[in-house]
């Protein structure tokens, strides 16, 4: 078996799981301003993160 798809594969779900845990700090009133600015940089690394798992999983996959 090959360990390109699980490894790709987990770094998608990583990267939706912090853009998730992000969007969730982000849109929180009742956190403060640094907080919910932390939550931004965690939404920008998991898009960045799915983005090149999902680029990596096309040229992986020949497509």
């Amino acid at each position: 078996m090959s360990w390109e798809a699980p490894v790709l594969g987990l770094m998608l779900g990583v990267g939706v799981l912090l853009g998730f845990q992000g969007f969730a700090a982000m849109t929180n009133r009742a956190l403060t301003d640094r907080l919910r600015k932390k939550g931004m940089w965690k939404l920008n690394a998991g898009i960045t993160l799915a983005v090149v798992s999902m680029i990596a999983i096309l040229h992986v996959s020949g497509g």
